[in-house]
């Protein structure tokens, strides 16, 4: 993946914001492998529910001179000793941090969680080893998963869930919205999930764990001159690379982007907005989360721009989530502006 995307376009290659992790997350994984890769912040630092609580685990993107002085350096008697004091206090303020965290969502969201999981049980969250958890009548829930599960709750007072069969995801990060969109809606039958190399990787591997051969992998799609969903109502992901979005021909539902938006340029967004609307059935929706603002230089992109990189083909409507904590972001739904 990583070879062919050094062929593409600049639109389809990581822009400014996203190329540092991109290094340092490909660099993390061919040395540490994806066991517990949600505990490792040389590899799941950025986009999964990572804590990076060792310095160690952000020298990897560093290169492999500074990174080898630094390990080098921490090994020696004198600085190892003064590393772990300083260890053992992070280790205590986090678990304390943690502590408050529980007792924050189970005292804000308690009473609906249990409800949502006597309707629809809620899957195994915590698979790749993750430590941000939430303690739910004594079973460990991904703090993750139960906001993506909130998420998906405020967007359903606006959107038929219920009603969509085909879903395209840009930014899926490791898969877990499809993950949880899957377990709560199974109207849903066929997938597009799209991120850049080596994110996408780890994700096809996460999905694939929990669904096996319904998940196409690179190798599978990244032959066929037409990337097609099959003409049947069997479970099926199709984990994509930014480039082969060109070549996807499956109309779609629903479109979903939880922040990563944000972190393009401009001009990956507006050609990102261009399939979308070509993808889109006629009465279909998108579903935007949006939690950043631009920077200066124009690494990222602003809502406004996001906005006008749709104008023309989508309308959106921005809206209060119905539950919510801090920090989750702008809501935005889009229909489909042309003729059904």
């Amino acid at each position: 993946m990583l070879r062919d995307e050094a062929r593409q376009p600049a639109i389809y290659r990581p822009g400014p914001y996203w190329l540092p992790y991109q290094r340092r997350v490909a660099k993390a994984i061919r040395r540490l492998g994806l066991r517990d890769f949600r505990a490792h912040g040389a590899i799941g630092k950025g986009y999964a529910d990572t804590l990076t609580i060792r310095a160690d685990d952000v020298w990897i993107g560093q290169g492999p001179l500074r990174h080898g002085l630094k390990a080098a350096l921490a090994r020696m008697p004198i600085l190892r000793g003064m590393l772990a004091d300083y260890e053992r206090i992070v280790d205590t303020a986090v678990a304390s941090a943690q502590r408050h965290r529980d007792g924050y969502y189970m005292g804000r969201f308690g009473d609906w969680l249990r409800e949502q999981n006597r309707r629809t049980p809620l899957p195994v969250t915590t698979h790749g080893g993750t430590i941000e958890l939430v303690h739910l009548d004594g079973v460990d829930v991904a703090r993750l998963y139960i906001d993506v599960l909130l998420r998906l709750h405020n967007f359903s007072q606006h959107v038929a869930l219920d009603r969509v069969r085909s879903v395209l995801e840009i930014g899926g990060g490791f898969g877990a919205w499809v993950h949880l969109l899957l377990n709560r809606h199974s109207n849903v039958r066929k997938v597009a999930y799209v991120d850049i190399p080596p994110m996408i990787y780890v994700g096809t591997q996460y999905l694939q764990h929990f669904y096996g051969a319904a998940v196409r992998d690179y190798r599978q799609t990244s032959g066929p001159e037409r990337i097609r969903f099959s003409d049947n109502d069997s479970l099926e992901i199709l984990c994509l690379c930014p480039w082969q979005i060109e070549r996807l021909e499956a109309k779609v539902d629903l479109f979903w982007n939880t922040g990563s938006f944000a972190e393009m340029t401009p001009e990956i967004v507006r050609n990102y907005a261009r399939h979308i609307g070509r993808l889109l059935v006629p009465a279909g929706t998108a579903c935007l989360l949006i939690n950043k603002a631009a920077q200066p230089d124009r690494r990222t992109t602003t809502p406004e721009d996001i906005f006008a990189a749709f104008a023309g083909a989508m309308a959106f409507e921005t809206f209060a989530p119905a539950l919510e904590h801090e920090g989750h972001g702008l809501y935005a739904v889009g229909r489909t502006t042309r003729p059904a």
